[in-house]
């Protein structure tokens, strides 16, 4: 099944699936909401389009959002920027995720141009509970969807950074690095896990290095003429990673409090973010895609890098490549969420629902500028 009519607008912007040719931002601190009535993100007539509007818009001036002299004869406008502020006043002013989101009627269409043949193939049952588990929603109750991507491509290189940490205490910089990759992989930051993931695949046909793929494939070593574990390891040093001390609340304690001012920052921020690690995101795309047939995205929100961006864009270019000739139907959101509009209470509780996940993803944010410069 494809994606409705805004994928088409959103690969040009961010770039498609080739990571030299992505669209690279500056830090930024706005969620925009693009034109919902000309790029065909609400699919439905003028009529339930106004109907949808009019509550939407209701849930809004509830919230402080939408004034009566916003409006001014053009609905659809008003709610549309009045959504956007109120989606920025949640999700904006980190430094490193920026966000771009597209309203839809449903969030069903951001599965497929076709609801009715989802629905047959699927089932009401297993479409309910798939929707309500990806995307916080209840597909048939009344809701508008946001389908959110990111805005552009941030690089970050995180190698000086996670070295200064090492220098404090061993084990913190990688530390802060595992959990900035951990909190911050469902908003599509490909990090250097991902990057050696990608690299096994395209190079090594799913094994550790090149020669494990020798002995599977049975292929003389001396033939292989792609990129090897070495060459790797150089650009991106898991192994080092694997190699670091766990440190542990006690020690973490240890180092706020000691009189490295780098350091006490960074473990402070640690620990808090510790504190929410059974907290889930807004939305699940690992479920959602396994059940649409996508594989995963390729397209990344922050993308990083040890100290040389180029090895990584050539793994990831190289990856891309594979996934395009083999086929592959990608992800084309970095998550699906549903907004109720009914009720009095509607965005108040989509507010709530989103406190403790969006508070680990700032913290996250937080976390990762203090290993973290723009490449």
């Amino acid at each position: 099944m494809r994606g409705c009519a805004a994928v088409a607008v959103r690969e040009a912007e961010v770039g498609g699936r080739n990571f030299h040719a992505a669209v690279k931002r500056p830090a930024t601190t706005s969620l925009v909401i693009p034109e919902i009535t000309k790029q065909a993100t609400f699919r439905y007539t003028q009529g339930d389009c106004m109907q949808k509007m009019a509550a939407l818009g209701l849930a809004l001036a509830r919230r402080g959002f939408l004034e009566a002299s916003d409006v001014q004869g053009d609905l659809p406008s008003a709610v549309k920027a009045s959504m956007g502020r109120w989606m920025d006043s949640m999700w904006g002013g980190m430094r490193w995720f920026a966000f771009r989101g597209y309203l839809m009627n449903s969030v069903l269409n951001g599965v497929t141009d076709d609801v009715s043949e989802m629905a047959r193939d699927w089932g009401a049952e297993r479409t309910k509970a798939i929707f309500i588990e990806s995307c916080g929603i209840d597909p048939s109750t009344e809701h508008v969807g946001i389908g959110l991507v990111g805005s552009g491509r941030m690089d970050v290189l995180v190698g000086e950074g996670v070295e200064r940490l090492e220098a404090v205490r061993e084990g913190l910089g990688w530390s802060v690095l595992s959990e900035v990759e951990q909190a911050c992989q469902p908003y599509d930051l490909f990090g250097m896990r991902w990057t050696e993931m990608a690299a096994e695949t395209a190079y090594w046909c799913g094994m550790p290095s090149e020669i494990e793929w020798a002995e599977e494939c049975g292929e003389p070593l001396e033939e292989y003429s792609g990129m090897t574990r070495e060459q790797f390891e150089k650009n991106v040093p898991i192994k080092r990673w694997d190699a670091a001390p766990k440190l542990n609340h006690k020690v973490l304690a240890e180092i706020a409090k000691g009189e490295s001012k780098e350091g006490a920052r960074a473990a402070s921020l640690l620990i808090q973010l510790r504190r929410l690690a059974k907290v889930q995101p807004m939305f699940d795309m690992q479920v959602l895609g396994a059940e649409a047939d996508w594989y995963d995205s390729v397209s990344p929100s922050v993308l990083l890098g040890w100290k040389d961006m180029r090895a990584v864009e050539s793994v990831g270019d190289d990856f891309s490549e594979m996934l395009m000739n083999g086929g592959a139907d990608l992800r084309e959101w970095t998550g699906l969420m549903g907004v109720p509009t009914s009720g009095q209470q509607s965005l108040r509780e989509t507010e709530l629902r989103w406190k403790l996940p969006l508070k680990k993803l700032r913290l996250a944010d937080a976390l990762l500028s203090e290993i973290g410069q723009e490449a």
